[in-house]
């Protein structure tokens, strides 16, 4: 059984961080609604988010689409 879990950038940096430091999870999907994101400290960290989870082989990102992940599943 495959289970996706999928994320908004808005839902925080720090619960996003949460999902990157567990070892179970194999791929995590992080969805990137810049749009929802005006002010230029939420810009700001929102780029800074997005760097360091690029480093990540598991982090997968998508923008916007729902039905982009059916691939994975």
């Amino acid at each position: 059984m495959k289970v996706v879990l999928e994320v908004g950038l808005g839902t925080g940096e720090n619960a996003v961080r949460i999902l990157s430091s567990l070892p179970r999870i194999k791929h995590y999907f992080v969805v990137d609604l810049p749009y929802t994101f005006g002010h230029e400290e939420e810009r700001r960290m929102r780029k800074e988010c997005l760097a360091k989870l690029l480093e990540d082989p598991r982090f997968h990102l998508f923008t916007g689409d729902s039905k982009s992940l059916l691939p994975w599943l």
